[in-house]
């Protein structure tokens, strides 16, 4: 499994997909290295970065209220909800 970190993309160059290219191209370095599993982790209040995973296939996972911060597991291609732990059996379809 791997993290990706923080993602932050200068406002000039919103909107244009740079983020979703940076989320692909991570992941199919991730693949490269035989990687089968990705997560982050991230503020609950960052909803733009929340929603950009969870638009890819990204499900919530664990929840840290005292820290205020979600855990964003991959689970694409896998058939289950939201989960309480990160998942060993699914991979990238």
């Amino acid at each position: 499994m791997d993290y990706f970190s923080t993602t932050f993309i200068a406002p000039e160059f919103r909107r244009q997909a740079v983020a979703t290219r940076l989320l692909s191209q991570g992941e199919d370095w991730m693949r490269g290295q035989g990687m089968t599993e990705a997560v982050t982790y991230t503020s609950d209040s960052n909803t733009k970065l929340i929603n950009l995973y969870v638009h890819h296939g990204y499900k919530i996972g664990n929840k840290y209220p005292e820290k205020k911060m979600i855990k964003l597991p991959s689970l694409k291609g896998c058939s289950t909800g939201i989960i309480t732990q990160t998942p060993t059996s699914c991979s990238w379809s």
